[in-house]
């Protein structure tokens, strides 16, 4: 009988924590109550995207007063709590069914069929295999804000090609008439065949010098974030990334080396001397093997990440910190 711990059940539950009953003797003992804390930065990553005019719902399988504790906590006024892995992905449908665009974002097992059946679906890089192969777009931090950064990012990239296809369209439509001599009895003016070719190059650099502005996207700062700071990896230190073709894992490591500024050269694990290399050197052929200074790591990006960290010296970027 839990009667006699209701109370102190339901206080700790309020204060965002999940309880777990200890029975000895087939009676009840006690209770342990457990929190996983919200990270920094989830109020301001909420707040930024209701204030861009999206609804936020959150989805859990923990208890309604755990629940409703932590989504105070970050400013959530919908929740849905005590689901089930069927009913988070029956969430999303209910509400596709009522004409919104939704993007899940999850990082458990228990979030790949919302991931696979949201409109788009946004994995944690941190999180689970299932989850990431599941998600259409994987970040590779385990913050919230990434969110807000990567709608921001689509958002640009998406004006760009809208005033691409705009300026092509508009280029177009204008000279080829005049390339193809349709206004020359009236004007006498026409163009050369090598001015004409010159002229479809010009569009073509206009649009790709446009498109290149995508580089200099600034992404949204938080308040209380530090001035981004260039990575410092360790000098000297020799990296080698064997990989293998259409390992989610291995683009999470390459994409974690380039952002840091850290030089590898990589080796394809499906060609056969490369795999019998990889095997009599480090006694494993499944990718991805990063190899620093002769010591091999290998597994899954997430369990890579801690030693990638302490053998190069190299933390989380001052712009990706929490």
């Amino acid at each position: 009988d839990t009667a006699s711990f209701a109370a102190e059940q339901a206080r700790l539950e309020d204060a965002g924590r999940t309880v777990i009953y200890v029975a000895a003797g087939g009676e009840v003992a006690g209770l342990i109550a457990v929190s996983d804390p919200v990270k920094a930065g989830s109020q301001e990553a909420v707040a930024a995207l209701r204030g861009e005019g999206l609804h936020v719902v959150m989805l859990t399988g923990d208890s309604d007063r755990t629940a409703r504790a932590v989504a105070r906590e970050v400013g959530i006024d919908e929740v849905k709590s005590e689901v089930l892995p069927a009913d988070k992905a029956r969430a999303v449908r209910d509400l596709q069914a009522k004409g919104r665009r939704v993007a899940f974002v999850g990082d458990g097992i228990n979030d790949a069929p919302a991931l696979a059946g949201a409109d788009v679906g946004v994995a944690i890089g941190t999180g689970t295999d299932i989850a990431v192969e599941a998600g259409d777009v994987v970040l590779m931090q385990g913050d919230l804000r990434a969110v807000v950064r990567a709608r921001a990012l689509a958002k640009k990239t998406l004006s760009t090609i809208y005033w691409n296809f705009f300026w092509a369209f508009g280029y177009n439509t204008a000279l080829i008439p005049v390339a193809a001599g349709v206004f020359y009895p009236f004007t006498g003016l026409l163009l050369q065949p090598a001015l004409a070719a010159g002229a479809m190059s010009l569009s073509s650099i206009l649009v790709l010098t446009n498109s290149l502005r995508l580089r200099y996207f600034q992404p949204p700062r938080f308040a209380g974030e530090a001035a981004p700071q260039a990575p410092a990896p360790r000098s000297g230190a020799r990296v080698l990334l064997y990989t293998s073709p259409g390992c989610p894992d291995c683009a999470a490591v390459m994409a974690w080396l380039e952002r840091r500024g850290v030089a590898y050269e990589e080796r394809d694990l499906s060609r056969p001397e490369i795999a019998e290399e990889a095997v009599q050197n480090y006694g494993v052929r499944v990718a991805p093997i990063t190899v620093i200074d002769g010591q091999a790591h290998w597994g899954p990006f997430a369990e890579q990440r801690r030693a990638l960290e302490q053998r190069l010296g190299v933390g989380v970027p001052a712009e990706a910190a929490g």
